[in-house]
């Protein structure tokens, strides 16, 4: 997904108290990591404020909060680094429908 599709995202600062969990599986144990904020979202990826962990093509796997339903769970990659945030840029893969429009629903009620 080029960068520029997550540019056109809403602030994550207008919507209330959103957050971003990574979670890491790793012989039958999960493990979740709240070690970055959610600055913005699109349905096609976010961009996550925090310290720079994590590498350009990684793949994650992440729970976002965007509403009191339980979390929307999903892959995402590195797409790009962002060190004047600092933080990174990551494209949703395997979204299904019905996670898209909570996230879009959240975005409107940002609006």
């Amino acid at each position: 997904m080029p960068s520029s599709d997550l540019r056109s995202h809403t602030d994550a600062a207008a919507l209330t108290a959103p957050s971003v969990t990574l979670v890491r599986e790793h012989d039958g144990e999960v493990s979740r990591y709240a070690l970055y904020e959610l600055h913005a979202l699109t349905r096609a990826g976010a961009t996550l404020r925090g310290a720079l962990l994590l590498e350009l093509d990684e793949v994650l796997n992440m729970e976002i909060q965007v509403d009191d339903d339980p979390p929307v769970r999903v892959r995402a990659r590195v797409v790009r680094l962002r060190r004047d945030l600092p933080g990174v840029e990551v494209a949703f893969s395997g979204l299904d429908e019905s996670d898209c429009k909570r996230i879009e629903r959240r975005i409107a009620a940002a609006s």
